[in-house]
């Protein structure tokens, strides 16, 4: 997130990646954190983040779970 960036809202638990895109379509990434209504439903309920593609007609837009790794469709700056 940007340093100059306004705070975001508590209730906002998903944010835009610029830093880390799709390799199939080459658009940024959106992580949310799996909680509230999200943690009680599958398939999201087994992780702690979710991760997908922003482009809604690209294949990894569905996504998947993450603990501490990102998986293999997404190109990240150096240091991140």
């Amino acid at each position: 997130m940007q340093e100059n960036a306004p705070p975001r809202p508590a209730g906002q638990t998903a944010r835009l990646r610029e830093e880390a895109h799709c390799l199939a379509c080459g658009w940024p990434v959106i992580v949310a954190f799996c909680n509230d209504g999200m943690a009680r439903t599958a398939p999201y309920s087994g992780w702690d983040n979710w991760i997908y593609c922003s482009n809604k007609t690209c294949r990894h837009h569905p996504g998947e779970g993450i603990f501490h790794n990102m998986p293999d469709w997404i190109k990240t700056a150096p240091g991140y």
